[in-house]
């Protein structure tokens, strides 16, 4: 009887533990989600291989891109992305790019 009754209890811990892990997650993933910062950016897209990267005309810096397919057909153009930065990975999403038309020469 007294096993049955620490097996009953141990079970017990394990059923409840489950919940709780289950719910920290959620957690973890709206943390990476506030380190993420939505902006509207001008540059270029870069290319080695078939890796692509965008350089920021604002400061230089160079960015990793989650989604290189999307910018597969600007490499080398001056382009406008809407994009989610996370500064402590170095990485962007883009979700949408714009041509910026090439200004005339004076």
């Amino acid at each position: 009887m007294k096993k049955l009754s620490i097996l009953a209890v141990a079970l017990s811990m394990v059923t409840l533990g489950v919940p709780v892990l289950a719910h920290a997650r959620p957690q973890e993933a709206s943390q990476d989600q506030k380190k993420a910062e939505s902006r509207t950016i001008r540059g270029m897209v870069k290319a080695d291989g078939d890796k692509r990267s965008f350089v920021s005309d604002e400061d230089g810096k160079s960015w990793d891109v989650d989604n290189p397919e999307i910018l597969k057909e600007h490499t080398g153009h001056h382009v406008e992305l809407n994009c989610e930065l996370n500064n402590d990975t170095g990485r962007m999403h883009v979700t949408k790019v714009t041509m910026i038309e090439a200004q005339p020469s004076q």
